[in-house]
């Protein structure tokens, strides 16, 4: 089957390889999304791929959308979570960690598209690059991003344009041979009509 959700643009930055403070380690395990995501073939493999090699990150989604988007969706969570607990003890040193305006636009927009709302998705990397939120490498991610969305949608009204089209052929068929059968009753030949003004066709 098709989905109806837009392909993720891969990112241009690996998740950071850094050990992850207990609390948002602790918050993490305890979402069951994550639980699952974590627990899929792909990303099992890929971390154990990373453990090996750190800097193999491109290379495993350069050609894997699903992976990428996964990837994805785990930096977000991550990014919520260390969000909610801004400071954490590392080294024996507590940090506070600054949001970045760009970084969390960006991951409302994977969470927007991973829900299926492509044009929701859009309209927030429309309005962070509009409000120059981001830098550099994020702004380049929400413009891909964007760029992905726009034709996403643009493919869906096309598609949505040809099953009306269809549709309206159909529907003038079964009209046309329902009138001109003798043995069609009146109840079909209303149901044809209905279904012909819902399509929009007026006249014959």
């Amino acid at each position: 089957l098709r989905s109806n959700r837009p392909p993720p643009a891969p990112m241009t930055t690996a998740p950071q390889q850094q050990a992850l403070d207990p609390g948002v380690a602790e918050s993490l395990l305890s979402d069951g999304g994550i639980v699952s995501l974590m627990s899929h073939p792909k990303m099992t493999a890929a971390i154990a791929t990373l453990k090996e090699d750190p800097k193999a990150y491109q290379r495993l989604i350069a050609d894997d959308d699903e992976l990428a988007q996964m990837m994805q969706a785990l930096q977000a969570a991550m990014a919520e979570e260390e969000g909610k607990n801004p400071t954490g003890a590392r080294d024996g040193a507590v940090q506070a960690k600054k949001p970045d305006p760009g970084v969390e636009a960006r991951d409302r927009a994977l969470r927007l598209a991973q829900a299926g709302d492509a044009r929701g998705a859009l309209a927030e990397c429309e309005r962070a690059l509009r409000a120059g939120e981001a830098q550099g490498e994020v702004a380049g991610d929400l413009r891909a991003l964007r760029d992905r969305y726009a034709q996403h949608l643009a493919d869906e009204e096309v598609a949505a344009a040809a099953r009306k089209r269809d549709a309206v052929v159909r529907a003038r068929a079964a009209l046309a041979a329902a009138a001109a059968d003798p043995a069609s009753d009146f109840q079909a030949l209303k149901a044809c009509v209905a279904q012909g003004v819902a399509l929009g066709l007026r006249g014959d």
